[in-house]
């Protein structure tokens, strides 16, 4: 094939002869099932480039292409994100109402009265039962660190109760724990054994507590928190007589260096 060259509007051509010194004969090149091959008339042309050129405008509106798919294709996925999450936020609302709804529906009178109760400061004892078991005044367990008060939360049950949870700060940082409001000390004790009653298993706390309030351990649960406990003494004793025996491995050889 003759040899190849590309004019200045992109045409690719192979040159036929030298018109004269300053113009080119030359035939356009095309494309016919897969092949390239010159066809059509002979033209002349006055500038030819070894590779494909383009203006500073072809130049211009092909990067003005370019950079407009960037920003749309950014834009698009930035709308997809924004749209999954409105649709979580407008879903993790709809759960949320749904969830009120319900509570509101099914809160009986003992547990809206229990509530308006604390909020006016009409009980007079708290039960405290997340981290150990404890009665408090109800002036002691609401002060919080100077003047400032401790910011409460209440969720409502599936059946009509309510739960009742206090910051450890009043800027809502610190955890939470549960507590329940009650009338009278009796009550309090009362709701002290339910909760002491109601554990699955025994832990330390739970022997201070017993002997706190007086309570009988079952001696099931006691039975198992013995066995527990002896086999984490054992498995304690057991490193550490391993660690002696390192150690003593340790000071021979020391003793063998020179």
């Amino acid at each position: 094939m003759s040899k190849i060259k590309y004019t200045t509007d992109g045409k690719k051509v192979a040159i036929v002869g030298k018109l004269n010194s300053k113009e080119t004969i030359v035939q356009e090149i095309f494309i016919s099932e897969g092949n390239e091959i010159p066809s059509g008339e002979n033209f002349v042309v006055k500038s030819l480039h070894d590779k494909p050129v383009e203006s500073w405008k072809e130049k211009n509106l092909r990067e003005l292409d370019e950079r407009y798919d960037r920003l749309r294709r950014n834009k698009e996925e930035e709308m997809r994100r924004y749209r999954k999450v409105c649709s979580n936020a407008i879903s993790d609302f709809t759960q949320k109402i749904d969830y009120f709804k319900k509570s509101i529906k099914e809160l009986n009178d003992d547990s809206f009265s229990l509530f308006v109760d604390f909020i006016t400061g009409k009980v007079k004892y708290i039960v405290t039962y997340q981290y150990g078991l404890e009665i408090k005044k109800f002036e002691d367990f609401t002060s919080g660190h100077g003047d400032r008060l401790k910011l409460f939360s209440v969720f409502g049950r599936d059946d009509g109760s309510l739960m009742y949870c206090k910051n450890t700060y009043s800027d809502e940082s610190g955890g939470k724990s549960k507590f329940i409001p009650c009338y009278t000390k009796e009550e309090a004790l009362k709701v002290v054994k339910q909760k002491f009653d109601e554990k699955e298993r025994y832990h330390d706390k739970c022997l201070k507590d017993a002997k706190i309030f007086g309570f009988e351990l079952d001696p099931v649960k006691l039975k198992n928190y013995k066995e527990q406990k002896v086999k984490g003494y054992q498995s304690y004793i057991k490193n550490y007589k391993e660690k002696i025996s390192d150690y003593k491995h340790s000071i021979k050889q020391i003793k063998t260096i020179q």
